[in-house]
C-alpha cells in the first residue's frame, strides 16, 4: 500500500527494516517523556523495535494498517496510524506519539487528518477511536481539535509505571468525517 502525503511538510511512510535503528534512537532519546504515557516505552529494546517493524511490513502486505512513520520536513519525528483494526465491525483505533522537541506545531493533528482519510476512504472503516491518559492534555487535544466525540472514561484500563491508569476515549464516525470534510471544503 502507498505512503500518505499529508502536505508539503508531512508524509506518513511504511517502514523498512533499515528504519528500526533510527526509530529506536528516536524512542531512546524521548524515553523519559514517552514513559509518562506509554507502557511499552521504559523497556523498549532494539530487538522489540525490529519485531515491530517486521509487523508493520507485514501489515502493509496484508493491508491491515496505515503507514506509521511520521516524517516531518524529511526527519522521522514520531509515529501515527491505525494501531488496531476490527474488520468485521469496520472500526479501528488511531494512536500517535511525537518527539517532544517537535510538539506544539500542529504536526500530529495534520498527520491524523491524513490517517483519518486513509481509515475511512481506503480501509473502509465506519468508526475510529482515540484514547489517552486523562493527564496527557497534549494528546487529548488532538481528537478535540479534529472534531471527535467524547465517549467517556475507561477506569484503570492501562498499567503504567506500576499503577493502573484511566483512559479517556473519543470517537469519530465515517458520516461525521464526511460532514466535516464537506464543511472544510
Amino acid at each position: 500500500m502507498a505512503n500518505i502525503h499529508v502536505d508539503e511538510e508531512i508524509t506518513l511512510r511504511w517502514p523498512v527494516m533499515a528504519d528500526a535503528d533510527e526509530m529506536f534512537a528516536l524512542i531512546a532519546a524521548n524515553r523519559t517523556y514517552l514513559a509518562r504515557w506509554l507502557p511499552w516505552a521504559p523497556d523498549h529494546t532494539v530487538k522489540k523495535e525490529r519485531e515491530w517493524v517486521e509487523g508493520r511490513i507485514q501489515a502493509n502486505v496484508d493491508g491491515t494498517g496505515s503507514p506509521p512513520l511520521l516524517i516531518y520536513q524529511g526527519a522521522m519525528v514520531g509515529l501515527t496510524g491505525v494501531t488496531s483494526k476490527d474488520p468485521l465491525n469496520k472500526s479501528c483505533t488511531l494512536g500517535y506519539f511525537l518527539a517532544e522537541a517537535y510538539q506544539g506545531r500542529g504536526i500530529v493533528t495534520r498527520a491524523c487528518r491524513g490517517v483519518l482519510s486513509y481509515a475511512f476512504d481506503t480501509l473502509g472503516m465506519n468508526g475510529v477511536q482515540i484514547s489517552a491518559n486523562p493527564e496527557n492534555t497534549r494528546s487529548l487535544a488532538i481528537p478535540r481539535r479534529l472534531g471527535f466525540v467524547y465517549e467517556g472514561n475507561v477506569r484503570e484500563v492501562e498499567l503504567l509505571n506500576g499503577r493502573f491508569q484511566d483512559s479517556v476515549s473519543y470517537s469519530m464516525l465515517a458520516s461525521e468525517w464526511a460532514k466535516l470534510r464537506s464543511i472544510e471544503g
